[in-house]
C-alpha cells in the first residue's frame, strides 16, 4: 500500500536557477559548488536538480551512453 503524495503549490512550481549547491552536514561529501550552473525544476508531485558544471568533457563523437568514459558518465 503506498500513499499519495502530497502536490506542490503551483506558486512553487517552475524553473530556477541556483547560485549555490552545498551538501548537507550530515553528508560524507562536505562541498559546496558555487561555479556550476544549476537549474531547480520543481513539477507538481516531483523535482529535478540539473547541473552543468563549468568544465565538461568533450563529448565530440558521442552517439550513445556506452561510449562515454568515466568523466563523460559522471
Amino acid at each position: 500500500m503506498s500513499a499519495p503524495l502530497p502536490a506542490v503549490a503551483n506558486r512553487y512550481r517552475g524553473v530556477w536557477q541556483r547560485t549555490l549547491y552545498a551538501e548537507p552536514a550530515t553528508s560524507p561529501y562536505q562541498q559546496a559548488d558555487t561555479i556550476s550552473r544549476v537549474f531547480w525544476l520543481q513539477g507538481q508531485y516531483w523535482h529535478a536538480d540539473l547541473r552543468l558544471p563549468a568544465t565538461l568533457p568533450d563529448f565530440s563523437g558521442i552517439t550513445c551512453l556506452t561510449s562515454c568514459d568515466h568523466a563523460q558518465l559522471e
